[in-house]
């Protein structure tokens, strides 16, 4: 299930939902040939599609190709074309966070993040703090990324 702000976040509430994303998350949003989607077959949502509520989503967000002016490769990922199609659509606080919303998109899209389908977590805990550093956040909440990479692998984490 999304997660839906029901007011304007600020940059360091949009990166703190993002680490819990990363933290809670099986692994990447992607289709059969491992390009990343913002919700792919199995239900998994990418960083910007977890931000982007259910009854708002449209399957069109994950093939722009087709849409006109669509700019391939735009930012290093589809961002500014969802923002572009889709502004009326996706949560009005997206263009305020364009930014951040693109490197976080990266993190989710950078295969050295990755461990088969699923998440290595140590180096996605790195590849976040350089996201804090660059827009000067606080580095708290990527501790719940970083322990999930101290689970011995086969375990499951139980909530409290």
């Amino acid at each position: 299930m999304p997660h839906v702000f029901t007011n304007t976040p600020t940059a360091q509430e949009v990166f703190d939902a993002a680490c819990a994303f990363f933290a809670t998350s099986p692994g990447p949003s992607t289709g059969l040939d491992d390009m990343c989607m913002y919700r792919d077959p199995t239900g998994r949502c990418c960083i910007a599609g977890n931000f982007i509520p259910d009854d708002r989503y449209d399957p069109r967000m994950d093939d722009m190709s087709e849409m006109p002016d669509y700019k391939p490769n735009s930012g290093g990922n589809a961002l500014n074309n969802l923002i572009e199609h889709f502004g009326q659509v996706v949560p009005p606080w997206f263009k305020e966070h364009q930014r951040l919303l693109t490197r976080l998109q990266s993190v989710h899209d950078e295969r050295d993040n990755w461990f088969h389908r699923g998440w290595d977590y140590d180096r996605l805990a790195d590849h976040l703090k350089g996201v804090a550093s660059l827009f000067k956040l606080d580095v708290s909440a990527i501790e719940q990324v970083a322990a999930r990479g101290r689970i011995p692998a086969g375990w499951q984490s139980v909530e409290a």
